[in-house]
């Protein structure tokens, strides 16, 4: 069963994992604001033969059309599984912090922008993929990042991203030719994370 696992941020991606827990491809996008904003979307993958990482960009409108790219690109399966990372509302802030209000605003409208990304990525995979579309699994970084790299629920966000990082290569070799490829990115390795996940279910 392949696995795509997702990371839908405004700065976010999507890792491939074929039957043997390889990583087949990466899609990356990074939100630019101009007169339209587009995001600039970045796919390596794995040759015919299995050998050389080859790579393409293009520049899309939203995660609907980033999920149509996708879904068209992975047409030729029989059999998909979608793992994504839930939208999260922080709540714990303080409410004798002076800038309680602001962090709380930030929270829901960060919170609301992940939402909303992910029902467009969903939406574009499944009107693309149809049936091959088999599960559709969300999970909360905390619990993947619990179950997959061991860390405590509450650790800090920056601890994260750079256990991510450090991690995922280890656990996920297949990852790191991609990696080089698209920059250190935690996005990358969160959605490689998500992806690892769900293979574990």
């Amino acid at each position: 069963m392949m696995i795509l696992g997702i990371d839908p941020a405004k700065d976010g991606a999507a890792v491939l994992l074929n039957e043997r827990g390889e990583v087949t491809d990466v899609w990356s996008w990074r939100y630019m604001k101009r007169k339209q904003s587009v995001y600039k979307t970045l796919h390596t993958y794995i040759d015919s033969q299995g050998h050389q990482i080859l790579h393409r960009t293009t520049e899309l409108r939203d995660g609907g059309t980033i999920a149509k790219q996708i879904g068209i690109e992975l047409s030729h399966l029989q059999s998909v599984q979608v793992a994504i990372e839930d939208a999260y509302v922080n709540t714990s802030h303080k409410k004798t912090d002076k800038l309680f209000n602001s962090k709380m605003n930030a929270s829901v409208q960060s919170g609301l922008r992940v939402a909303r990304f992910s029902g467009e990525m969903i939406g574009g995979l499944s009107c693309h993929l149809g049936y091959a579309m088999s599960d559709v699994s969300y999970i909360m970084a905390s619990k993947w990042r619990h179950q997959v790299l061991r860390l405590n629920p509450f650790t800090k966000r920056d601890v994260c991203k750079e256990q991510s990082l450090r991690m995922i290569p280890l656990l996920c070799p297949t990852i790191k030719p991609h990696l080089e490829i698209h920059g250190q990115l935690d996005h990358v390795t969160d959605a490689c994370g998500v992806a690892l996940w769900r293979k574990q279910q």
